[in-house]
C-alpha cells in the first residue's frame, strides 16, 4: 500500500494509483483546514482624478528696483567752424560741448546706472559713433549705447576734435540707424515705458552740396527727424524727444536766424525743445528732462485660477448625458447640470475637460490620445 499522509491516517481507504491518491489527499487536506477560498476581486474601473496639490515658489521681478530703459544719444557738431564758436579752454584743455556732455552723463548716473545707456555721435562731413559695443564677439557693433563712465569720458573727449564741413543728413541717418539697432534688441515688454532722447547741437546751417538733386535739403532734414519719431511710434516707445541746441557764432542775428529757424523746426517735429547758447555762454543740457522712469510695485494678492472652470455658458454641453457627464464636474449649485462657475474635471491635465473630450472622441485619461506630439486640447 502507499503510505498515508497525516490527514488520511485512521481512515479506511482503498488502494489507488499514486496520482489519484495525491489529489485525494490534497482535497482532504483542504477540507480539514480552516482556510477559506475567496473570490478574485473584479477589475477596478479607472477613477477620475479630480484632486490637485500644488507647491512651489513665486518668482517675480524685485518690486523696489524696477527701472525702465532710458537711452540718451548726443549728436554733436564738430565741424571746423566749432573751433571758433566753441574754442578749447586753455586751462582745462576742454571745449564747452565736451564739458556739457560729461556734466549730463554725471547727472544721469547720479540717479543710478540701472536702465540708463548713453550714446555719443560726433559729426562733421561724416558721422561717427564713439560708443559702439560688440556684445557677441562677431566683430560687429550690437549696440551704440553704453553705461561705462570711463568709456563715455573718452568718447566725450573726441568731441573737441574739429574737421571739415557740416552735414546734418549724415548725422541724422546715423542716429536713426543706432536707435533702430537698439529698439530691435530691446525687451518688448519694457518699450511702452521706455524713454529715448536725442540731443542735437550745432553752430550753424548745414553745408549744402551743389550736386544734391533730391529736393529741398532742409525738408530732407526735417523728414529725417520725423523718421526717427515714426520709428519710436512703430516700436511703441513710451516717450521720444528730439532736442536741439544752437551755439551762436556771435556774428549777429542775420547770420544766426537761418540756423535758429531750422533747429527750432527740427525740435518741433521731434517733439523736443530748442535752446540757443549765445557766444560765450556756457553750454549745458541740464534743463532737459532726463529722469529715469521708476515704478515701485507691491504684491498685494495672489490668485489661482482653474483654467478648466466653466466661465461662459457657451462652454457647457448642449445636453446632459448620464453615462458621459456623471462625476465629470463639480455640481456646486446642486442642479444636476453644468453651470457657470463650476469646475470641469480634467483627469489627464491637458486643459480639455473630460466631458468635452468624450464628446470630441479623445481619451480623457491620455493628454495625447493619438501620440502625435500634440495635446488633445491643441488638436
Amino acid at each position: 500500500m502507499w503510505p498515508l499522509c497525516a490527514a488520511c491516517e485512521g481512515r479506511e481507504l482503498t488502494v489507488m494509483r499514486p496520482l489519484s491518491l495525491c489529489v485525494a489527499c490534497l482535497l482532504l487536506a483542504g477540507g480539514c483546514s480552516r482556510t477559506t477560498l475567496e473570490r478574485w476581486p473584479p477589475p477596478r474601473e479607472a477613477g477620475r482624478d479630480d484632486k490637485l496639490r500644488i507647491s512651489g515658489d513665486l518668482r517675480t521681478l524685485e518690486p523696489g528696483s524696477l527701472v525702465f530703459p532710458l537711452r540718451v544719444l548726443f549728436v554733436v557738431d564738430s565741424s571746423e567752424s566749432m573751433r571758433v564758436t566753441d574754442p578749447m579752454d586753455p586751462v582745462t584743455m576742454t571745449t564747452g560741448r565736451e564739458r556739457a556732455v560729461r556734466e549730463t552723463v554725471d547727472q544721469l548716473f547720479a540717479q543710478g546706472t540701472e536702465g540708463v545707456r548713453v550714446g555719443i555721435l560726433r559729426f562733421s562731413a561724416q558721422a561717427q559713433s564713439y560708443t559702439p559695443e560688440d556684445l557677441d564677439g562677431d566683430g560687429l557693433a550690437d549696440t551704440y549705447f553704453i553705461a561705462d563712465p570711463g568709456r563715455l569720458s573718452v568718447a566725450a573727449s573726441q568731441l573737441s576734435v574739429t574737421d571739415r564741413t557740416t552735414n546734418y543728413l549724415n548725422a541724422l541717418n546715423e542716429a536713426y540707424f543706432e536707435i533702430r539697432t537698439e529698439l530691435e534688441r530691446a525687451d518688448l515688454e519694457s518699450l511702452p515705458l521706455s524713454k529715448y532722447v536725442v540731443i542735437f547741437l550745432s553752430d550753424g546751417l548745414p553745408d549744402v552740396d551743389d550736386t544734391e538733386t533730391r529736393g529741398d535739403p532742409f525738408e530732407n532734414i526735417l523728414d529725417a527727424v520725423a523718421a526717427m519719431r515714426d520709428l519710436a511710434d512703430l516700436f511703441h516707445v513710451g516717450e521720444f524727444a528730439f532736442h536741439t541746441g544752437y551755439l551762436s557764432s556771435g556774428e549777429g542775428p542775420v547770420v544766426d536766424q537761418g540756423a535758429q529757424e531750422l533747429l527750432q523746426q527740427m525740435a518741433k517735429v521731434g517733439g523736443g525743445t530748442y535752446r540757443s547758447f549765445p557766444n560765450g555762454e556756457e553750454i549745458n543740457f541740464l534743463d532737459i528732462d532726463l529722469t529715469v522712469i521708476r515704478r515701485v510695485f507691491t504684491l498685494r494678492q495672489l490668485t489661482a485660477i482653474n483654467t478648466s472652470m466653466l466661465i461662459d455658458g457657451r462652454q457647457a454641453p448642449l445636453r446632459y448625458i448620464d453615462e458621459v457627464d456623471e462625476n465629470g464636474f463639480v455640481d456646486l449649485d446642486g442642479d444636476g447640470t453644468v453651470s457657470c462657475g463650476e469646475p470641469l474635471i480634467d483627469t489627464d491635465g491637458d486643459g480639455l475637460a473630460d466631458i468635452m473630450e468624450i464628446r470630441a472622441g479623445s481619451d480623457p485619461f491620455r493628454a495625447d490620445t493619438d501620440d502625435d506630439g500634440l495635446s488633445d486640447r491643441v488638436e
